[in-house]
């Protein structure tokens, strides 16, 4: 198990899997810069381990999978330094080229609420399965943003053109259950069912 601050990555999850769980659940896992440049890294490792051909993305505990860009690095760094914003949606694509561009099945483990840039890792993760527990919205409206990750672009090729609009232009939110009939998610579970169903599609993968 590697060290980092902000995620967890566990080589040694399942076989041949590795996982990577965002490691700030006092704060329902939205991320800041570190946490991007940590996942980014986890990514690559698993990328030229040739021992690994799954990733599991997920976040720690059962209250969130991840609610987005953390809003108090955003009001305390970006507004004293706006300049420096270009960093931090430079590091933020590489983590979507990472996921879409590895080479190996990324699965999304979704434990809880998924919001802004959580939902967007969702989107582009090539398996997803939530737990009952699980929510989904876009928040930008309500707090002055856009869904600048892809979400615009890449919701619509699951769910289709109006449903997309709504969710990201009204912040709707949608349950897992309706999130499973959209086909934003392949399966959803009991909370404590979680792990067994990522691994059971690892297994039907494998064989």
């Amino acid at each position: 198990m590697a060290d980092y601050k902000e995620i967890i990555y566990d080589e040694n999850w399942y076989t041949h899997t590795a996982l990577i769980a965002i490691n700030r659940p006092h704060e329902y896992n939205s991320y800041t810069l570190t946490t991007l440049r940590e996942m980014v890294d986890a990514i690559e490792r698993a990328m030229w381990n040739d021992d690994v051909q799954f990733i599991v993305l997920t976040g720690v505990g059962d209250k969130a999978f991840c609610t987005g860009g953390n809003v108090h690095e955003y009001a305390e760094e970006y507004t004293k330094k706006p300049s420096d914003f270009w960093k931090w949606g430079e590091i933020y694509g590489r983590v979507f080229d990472m996921i879409m561009h590895c080479g190996k099945p990324v699965i999304a483990r979704v434990n809880g609420v998924t919001a802004g840039g959580g939902f967007e890792f969702v989107c582009a993760c090539d398996l997803a399965v939530a737990s009952e527990n699980a929510r989904f919205i876009s928040p930008g409206p309500r707090v002055g943003m856009t869904s600048i990750g892809g979400l615009s672009q890449w919701l619509p090729l699951h769910i289709g053109l109006k449903r997309a609009a709504e969710i990201v232009m009204m912040s709707s939110e949608i349950d897992a259950k309706t999130a499973y009939e959209w086909g934003i998610v392949n399966a959803v579970v009991p909370q404590e069912k979680l792990d067994d169903k990522v691994k059971e599609m690892i297994d039907r993968m494998l064989d």
